[in-house]
């Protein structure tokens, strides 16, 4: 409800901005250019690759477009500053961010702005690379803690009372000191900084970035006096994504992006992992490949391409990726998500357990990798590497509906239903238009024979949508177990009727609503539905041959046979192995006196002779297609 408040909210703020019908392809094809041009300068480097890409490809989809550099910053540098400033920006491409802080700030007279955001931005790289080395190390605590009063010391150091005014009215320096703050953790202090910077400059890409990063809930967003910008509608697109809110996503997308804008390869990536988000894998196999089509290349996004394909079991083109790939970058975090993917669908857990723990050395805070090693980890009887997969993925994004979910599958493997049911609720807290949650919710109630609850749960996720039908075999269960046979067996031919073939006697499920069905109408004296409902319990393993030399003793007899005598020969047959429904023809075809009674103690012959089976059985089918390894 708050997330459909936000977007009226947020869709009514949109319609009655005047930047829609203002901006055009060609306006955000100059922002872009301006924004590259800045972002480069001062080494934001992730933002940079965006613009560009961007550029180039909104430049490849219009006709007749003219590139305005006017506005592009212009850094007025005498020669000494402008080696400098080269200088510093070469030491931090090489990754020498140390020496690019001792370059930038070996003058004594005041230098340009640019500098002290450039000594900003070194620092900040060299704490979140030295940061990644100590979690790839597994340094001490102390090491840690050093690191993070390093950086409470910049706050001072950058502070408004050491520097000149002109520093704090440059956007990217504001977004930089901003980010010093949500690396501690100080998110509201952060905030400030990232908003002041985008009302300064509202095309300042990288402000709108860290301001949706360090959001807790959309609606703390949509409360924020923002200008319009068309930066706006995609810093709202990342919102709801991150919040894992695919629904909102494609609102969003639909109602604004125009066609050039949706021939990027940064949009179809956002359209198909809306599409992942919303379960639809074949949509999303379908942008992941037209994606490829226009850049095949581009390494963003692939790893959940090979996540697609592995849940669709389309094993020959997830290999073809994993050659291309391997042979592209095989020390990519990316690259050994997909090995590791495909060797899991080969069965061979072992190797996808080493690619996937290679992964998350490469790249540590990758909360999907970190997930699916634990399922690996689960695959493998591996409880203890599986748990501590599963706690890392947490603490990376506590917001992941899939982590709380696999936590909760792994408690249920564990036959700990308390834990189970407490993980379950998270997750359907967090995504509780999914119907997985309630299902899984209602399943751990179902075998601790709390039947309301589980009724509760089931029937929700019946409301919110099923994709197998299988909560209505569920709920027949639950209403069984609390004696309500009319529910019962209005729920199991509710399935039935949705069931594509509903006589399938290879199906568990179908042969036990068929037998619950069948014999609910036997006490209610429906003979003839007890009997078509009885049939496709007796055809697993259909014989016509004993069938035929029946008939024909059956062929022998006139209609003065005595009765007792047919009932023998009856009782001879192997009813396990032969169609009640014939029986009943030939005993009308005779006109037997009685045939009602015959009918129902055959009937209740046939249906006792499957009670005696384990109940283990049962429960193992019917969650057959409970899918361990949710994406």
């Amino acid at each position: 409800l708050v997330n459909r408040l936000v977007t009226i909210k947020m869709n009514h703020s949109f319609t009655n901005s005047s930047f829609l019908n203002a901006c055009t392809t060609q306006e955000i094809l100059n922002d872009l250019i301006k924004t590259e041009a800045e972002c480069y300068t001062r080494r934001f480097m992730n933002e940079t690759n965006w613009a560009r890409e961007m550029i180039f490809h909104l430049a490849d989809n219009i006709s007749d477009f003219d590139i305005n550099v006017q506005g592009v910053e212009d850094i007025s540098l005498d020669s000494t500053c402008t080696m400098l400033l080269h200088f510093c920006q070469a030491a931090i491409d090489a990754g020498d961010f140390s020496r690019a802080v001792r370059i930038a700030d070996q003058r004594d007279k005041p230098m340009h702005p640019v500098f002290k955001t450039l000594t900003l931005n070194a620092k900040l790289l060299m704490y979140d690379a030295n940061m990644e080395q100590m979690l790839i190390c597994k340094e001490p605590d102390s090491f840690i803690a050093q690191q993070k009063a390093d950086m409470i010391d910049f706050i001072s150091e950058f502070g408004p009372k050491s520097l000149e005014k002109e520093n704090f009215e440059d956007p990217y320096f504001l977004t930089l000191y901003g980010k010093l703050y949500m690396r501690l953790n100080y998110k509201s202090n952060a905030e400030k900084y990232f908003i002041d910077a985008i009302r300064i400059l509202p095309r300042c890409w990288p402000a709108w970035v860290y301001l949706v990063e360090c959001q807790e809930c959309p609606m703390n967003f949509m409360k924020l006096s923002l200008p319009d910008h068309w930066m706006k509608l995609f810093s709202f697109v990342n919102l709801y994504l991150k919040f894992l809110d695919g629904s909102s996503a494609k609102e969003m997308l639909d109602k604004f992006i125009t066609p050039e804008l949706a021939n990027t390869p940064y949009v179809i990536n956002q359209i198909a992992t809306i599409n992942v988000y919303a379960r639809k894998f074949p949509v999303a196999i379908d942008e992941y490949r037209r994606l490829i089509a226009i850049e095949p290349n581009r390494e963003e996004g692939m790893d959940r391409f090979s996540d697609c394909l592995f849940v669709m079991g389309l094993n020959v083109e997830l290999s073809y990726l994993a050659i291309k790939w391997f042979h592209i970058n095989v020390h990519s975090p990316v690259t050994c998500c997909i090995l590791a993917n495909y060797y899991s669908s080969m069965r061979q857990h072992e190797e996808a357990m080493l690619w996937y723990t290679r992964a998350v050395k490469l790249d540590p805070n990758s909360c999907n990798a970190w997930t699916l090693l634990g399922h690996e980890g689960l695959e493998l009887r591996n409880y203890i590497s599986s748990s501590h997969a599963y706690s890392r993925a947490l603490e990376i994004d506590p917001r992941d509906y899939r982590v709380w979910y696999s936590l909760g599958q792994f408690y249920d493997v564990l036959q700990c239903p308390a834990f189970a049911s407490f993980y379950y609720g998270k997750a359907h807290t967090l995504k509780d238009d999914d119907g997985r949650m309630t299902i899984a919710l209602g399943d751990v109630f179902l075998r601790q024979d709390d039947v309301e609850q589980a009724v509760h749960c089931l029937w929700k996720s019946h409301c919110i949508g099923d994709f197998d039908n299988s909560t209505l075999i569920r709920l027949g269960q639950c209403y069984e177990k609390a004696n309500m046979m009319d529910e019962a067996a209005e729920m199991y031919l509710k399935f039935l009727e949705r069931e594509e073939s509903p006589k399938n006697p290879s199906q568990l499920a179908l042969k036990n609503c068929h037998k619950f069905l069948s014999k609910y109408y036997f006490d209610k004296k429906d003979f003839q539905k007890a009997i078509e409902y009885a049939q496709p319990c007796l055809e697993v393993n259909a014989l016509r041959e004993p069938t035929k030399r029946l008939l024909n003793e059956v062929n022998k007899l006139d209609n003065e046979c005595d009765r007792e005598y047919l009932k023998k020969n009856i009782y001879r047959a192997d009813l396990s192995e032969t169609s009640l429904l014939d029986f009943v023809e030939n005993i009308n075809d005779y006109g037997q006196a009685n045939e009602e009674e015959i009918i129902s103690e055959l009937l209740a012959e046939v249906l006792n002779c499957d009670d005696n089976k384990s109940e283990s059985e049962s429960v193992l089918e019917t969650n057959a297609n409970d899918n361990l390894m949710d994406i």
